[in-house]
């Protein structure tokens, strides 16, 4: 196993390269560096586990390796973002986790600029209430479309905000409102039904940290002109040719897992993601939560995920 990985297009033009050169005992010495026999030695373990997600994938337990191929979704978000595309001055999403952290490093890394004729997107993810009066004083309620996404409809901040929007809206929400949640059940699809709300659903294995790649994501996204196309594209590619090897010399996040995995063995119980660019900032933050829920929610395993800005 070679200390990097790299995926390619037809052409053979690099696209994408992770490099662990520096973390090897080579260039660090062998008390706090990976000794290539250790790499070596975890070849057989990544094949096995490629071997058990794919047998995971067949079955429909990890649905959200499907979500860049669900193109009626991906069409129901575009009429949504046509029906109110012009309407408004700003877009504010209403969610917390992922359904937040995806929006605000898409935002941050793609969106174009306001005088572009697009809507500001704001993200409020919390119920701070100096953190709600400095955007109440930045946006004009009647002018704003509020994103509304919870799956399971009993998010307390969510529909707190939720109850706030209906009272600045003088409890019509009919124009200003889109719902994104559960197609059957939960509170949200309950006020969303009764309030007569544009909704759009969140696929199975399409909420919480997935739900970037979902309408919780591409919707804030279409509206602010980001190219949700070529952002599902990339997502499609990683899955179908970028990761899609069992070997890590060919799989640039199995390699990640291995050095990952071996660092955290040698007792560096901490990940830091610092990306050299203020576009990219928040998708470190995005990184600390998508690994901390992935790894950290039934039990503690694996390294402490950091965020940092270089």
């Amino acid at each position: 196993m070679s200390p990097s990985a790299e995926s390619s297009e037809p052409n053979g033009k690099a696209e994408l390269r992770f490099d662990f050169t520096n973390a090897m005992a080579g260039t660090v010495g062998p008390e706090h560096g990976v000794e290539q026999g250790e790499l070596d030695g975890l070849t057989n373990r990544l094949a096995e586990g490629h071997a058990v997600l794919e047998q995971l994938r067949r079955s429909g337990k990890v649905a959200f390796y499907d979500l860049p191929y669900m193109h009626q979704s991906i069409a129901r978000v575009k009429e949504v973002a046509a029906n109110v595309a012009g309407e408004f001055e700003a877009v504010v999403v209403l969610g917390i986790g992922g359904s937040a952290l995806g929006a605000i490093a898409l935002r941050s890394a793609l969106c174009p600029p306001p005088s572009d004729g697009f809507p500001r997107l704001y993200v409020q993810d919390n119920i701070d209430p100096d953190a709600l009066r400095a955007l109440l004083d930045t946006i004009e309620p009647a002018n704003t479309l509020f994103i509304v996404i919870s799956k399971s409809g009993s998010t307390v901040e969510t529909m707190s905000q939720l109850l706030l929007v209906r009272s600045l809206l003088r409890g019509d929400m009919t124009k200003n409102v889109v719902a994104i949640t559960d197609s059957k059940k939960g509170a949200l699809r309950r006020v969303a039904d009764e309030e007569c709300l544009d909704s759009l659903e969140v696929p199975a294995g399409g909420g919480g940290r997935c739900s970037v790649r979902s309408p919780g994501g591409r919707l804030p996204a279409a509206v602010c002109g980001i190219d949700i196309d070529g952002l599902l594209a990339g997502a499609a590619g990683a899955d179908s040719e970028r990761c899609a090897s069992a070997s890590p010399d060919e799989n640039a996040a199995y390699m990640a897992a291995a050095g990952e995995y071996l660092l955290y063995q040698k007792g560096h119980p901490l990940s830091v993601l610092m990306p050299y660019s203020s576009a990219l900032a928040h998708v470190a933050d995005w990184y600390r939560q998508l690994w901390a829920a992935s790894l950290g929610n039934t039990s503690t395993v694996g390294p402490t995920p950091i965020r940092a800005v270089g």
